[in-house]
């Protein structure tokens, strides 16, 4: 086998050039043309066409055979990759041998329109800017290398790394790590997964069976990047760590009500793993100092500053305001506060649908939309209970309930947190406990000493139910008309103190939602417009104030 190369002279237009051809056994492989009548150049195509070839000789004309010896033996020594320096696929394979484990496994995916590499025991989101920063100083060094072998550009020098360059090589990278959207992790990739990926927490000693707890034997297996999890926690798992100063520490802030400090053990369980089966919301009240802030970073600590996020709630309703929740176990929303209007119904619609395991369709800044079931539980930390308005109770019923009574203001210990934090493996236990409870019994109890603010909550998001209750009876054989009820809706309102009564309009929206069956009526046969409500009646007249306003909006009462 043997690869030739000849030299032509070209002249057009008064212009002379070379062209040198590369011929492997009688077949033009290569072809190039130079604007100069340079001996180095053809050289170096020499060179360049030679290592791209598997041959046992060269014959080339006379002006080429002054390479020196070493340089012959480098033309003549067959190529290990007969891919260009330049090839995208080539050098993406060369960045991704950077990013594999002892047992050559990967350890960069791509989901979603964001990198992921692997820390040790989680993957964590790396930023493209990040990722292009290691790919260019990387095709830098491949060019360098290719350089020193003799395969350089026409200009004689190294291969330069474009943006041109950068772009293809990362699109193949994307193109090799690519991971489908679903199922998302936690996930297995490839093989029969030996636990389920939602029974795993993903620490630097292993990942912990959560199905396990509570058993003498806790079942821990071996970390791995085959074990796709962006959730993790930080420090090493311990069977045998307690928690005594944080035990003290509950105790404190809930004497005498185990049942609480049970609640929030189990809350706590049910967050370190993407579970949100339980629908519920978690509410923390409390005055300041009350021991609330302490709870919170010690339990973001717990789970990993990674996997916690703290939205505001007007800031979840705002364009791109539930992107942050993608991916996170925990959203702790501190200083919960709505006027308590207009604002709060899409809050309250919102907390209704992520709590409530719905598929939503998330916008994400510069990236594509994402439709999805957030695995995010919710708490809410407040010194007053939030304002938010639902006609049909709903969000009430998805609320547990936390209150705290005592503060320590002028009392704070302001090493209480960093002394809690040394104990964080010991409280990964009493967490792990919780959830075992928690899944032993099915469901979460509410304490007894949160069931007053239940009640209060109840009657601040949804008025019509306490209205229906005082005023109404409910009932297939009930009627009665929509003006009479509208008066004594907007009678009651005022002897309440509350001053937004609404329409009619708004009324039967609100009694549609908080009376199943409800149906509005034209009786037969009568004239004029009058309307009625099937499924309700009122009860006795109460002497409420002096009138009622015959209008289907609320305005000045008029005095007689």
């Amino acid at each position: 086998m043997t690869l030739s190369i000849d030299h032509e002279t070209l002249r057009s237009n008064g212009r002379v050039r070379n062209r040198l051809i590369a011929r492997f056994d009688g077949r033009d492989i290569a072809r190039d043309v130079l604007n100069l009548d340079s001996a180095q150049a053809r050289r170096r195509f020499a060179r360049a066409v030679a290592q791209r070839a598997d041959i046992a000789s060269i014959e080339v004309e006379e002006a080429l055979l002054a390479i020196p010896e070493r340089q012959q033996q480098q033309v003549a020594a067959p190529s290990a990759n007969p891919l260009g320096p330049t090839d995208p696929h080539r050098l993406a394979d060369a960045f991704l041998d950077q990013h594999t484990d002892g047992n050559g496994r990967r350890t960069l995916r791509y989901w979603r329109e964001d990198f992921y590499k692997f820390s040790g025991h989680q993957y964590r989101s790396v930023s493209e800017s990040m990722i292009r920063s290691a790919l260019t100083e990387t095709l830098h060094r491949e060019m360098r290398q290719h350089a020193g072998r003799g395969q350089v550009d026409r200009s004689g020098h190294a291969f330069p790394v474009t943006t041109s360059l950068v772009n293809n090589v990362l699109q193949a990278i994307r193109g090799r790590i690519q991971l489908p959207d679903q199922p998302g992790p936690p996930c297995w990739l490839g093989g029969d997964p030996p636990v389920p990926p939602e029974c795993l927490v993903a620490t630097p000693s292993g990942l912990v069976d959560v199905t396990s707890a509570g058993s003498e034997a806790v079942n821990v297996l071996s970390v791995t990047p085959e074990f796709f999890t962006t959730a993790g926690v930080d420090f090493a798992f311990d069977p045998a760590a307690d928690c005594p100063r944080w035990i003290r520490f509950l105790q404190q802030l809930w004497p005498g009500d185990p049942e609480s400090i049970e609640l929030l053990g189990e809350f706590i369980g049910y967050s370190l793993v993407p579970d949100t089966s339980q629908q519920k919301i978690l509410l923390m009240v409390g005055p300041k100092r009350a021991g609330k802030g302490t709870i919170a970073r010690v339990w973001q600590q717990l789970i990993g500053e990674d996997n916690v996020v703290g939205p505001t709630l007007s800031g979840l309703q705002r364009n791109f305001g539930q992107a942050p929740l993608l991916g996170k176990l925990l959203a702790i929303i501190n200083d919960a506060r709505l006027s308590g209007r207009s604002d709060s119904t899409p809050v309250t619609e919102l907390l209704l649908s992520i709590s409530g395991e719905d598929r939503l369709t998330i916008d994400r800044k510069f990236k594509s939309p994402v439709t999805t079931k957030l695995s995010t539980r919710i708490v809410v930390i407040t010194n007053e209970v939030p304002n938010l308005k639902d006609a049909s109770g709903a969000l009430a019923s998805r609320l547990l309930v936390l209150p705290l009574t005592q503060s320590f203001l002028g009392h704070e210990n302001t090493h209480l947190t960093d002394q809690l934090l040394e104990e964080l493996p010991g409280i990964f236990n009493w967490a792990l406990t919780g959830l075992a409870r928690l899944r032993q019994r099915g469901r979460f109890q509410q304490p007894e000493s949160g069931t007053p603010l239940v009640g209060l909550l109840g009657e601040l998001s949804s008025p019509i139910d306490v209205f229906l209750e005082q005023e109404c009876r409910i009932g297939p054989e009930y009627s009665v008309g929509l003006d009479q009820l509208w008066q004594r809706w907007f009678d009651w309102c005022e002897s309440e103190g509350r001053s937004h009564a609404g329409t009619k309009a708004i009324l039967g929206k609100q009694l549609a939602a908080a009376v199943p069956g409800l149906r509005k009526i034209r009786p037969a046969g009568e004239a004029g417009r009058t309307r009625m409500y099937v499924g309700i009646e009122l009860r006795e007249q109460r002497h409420l104030g002096n009138s009622y306003p015959q209008c289907s909006s609320p305005g000045p009462r008029s005095s007689r």
